[in-house]
């Protein structure tokens, strides 16, 4: 019982095996106090199920110790939902593991934050565009209409890479997710574009070329 949990001392809880933990039913674990969920070792947040993993409250998620976190094994990340990630806290997204980050489902990484994705470091970074879901610029120019900041995470010889069409399709949101330093990109391999190619869709067609100025971001158009 809920009740019967909450009267748990951490030092109680921390004694808990494998096969009780097991036992623990969702309303028990989202009736644990931020102390229960802190006392827990490492080990024992590996020993969680999945189903106990995805009833944690935001909360409870949000008092899990840094340590805690490293500990959770790619199958129980996977378990997490899209309000669990969001509700991750920063010193919690700098210490995820890359293995972490690659286990994570589109649902969960479309759940993303901007803040959360812009504390992510540069092993972090190429963990997740090792991700399944996000090897190739087309997966990120796909999930990122979902989650426009995950744009950034297109390496700049992709950014040039981009095609007349890909850039046409950008979502208002997505090229405001742009960085600086990808819009510079743009800004030379747009003017490789042949407007006149009947390649090129007329909406395509239409740009030419993306100026950058400091911070001021202009088209132009022929």
């Amino acid at each position: 019982m809920p009740k019967q949990i909450k009267v748990l001392k951490p030092e109680q809880i921390s004694w808990l095996m494998l096969t009780q933990l097991s036992l623990l039913t969702e309303e028990q674990i989202r009736a644990m106090t931020t102390e229960l969920i802190q006392a827990l070792y490492p080990r024992q947040i590996e020993d969680l199920w999945t189903h106990e993993i995805s009833a944690l409250t935001e909360d409870e998620i949000q008092a899990l110790l840094p340590e805690q976190i490293r500990a959770l094994l790619p199958h129980q990340i996977d378990a997490l939902k899209p309000e669990q990630i969001r509700a991750l806290l920063p010193r919690q997204i700098e210490v995820l593991e890359p293995e972490q980050i690659r286990a994570l489902l589109p649902r969960q990484i479309a759940a993303l934050e901007q803040d959360q994705i812009s504390l992510l470091k540069t092993p972090q970074i190429d963990a997740l565009r090792q991700n399944k879901f996000l090897k190739t610029k087309e997966q990120v120019l796909e999930l990122s209409k979902r989650n426009p900041f995950l744009i950034r995470t297109l390496r700049i010889d992709e950014t040039q890479a981009l095609t007349a069409g890909q850039f046409a399709a950008l979502t208002g949101d997505q090229f405001a997710a742009l960085t600086t330093e990808q819009l510079v990109a743009l800004s030379y391999s747009m003017q490789e574009f042949n407007p006149t190619s009947p390649r090129e869709s007329p909406r395509a067609s239409s740009w030419t070329a993306v100026v950058v100025k400091g911070k001021e971001i202009t088209t132009r158009e022929i």
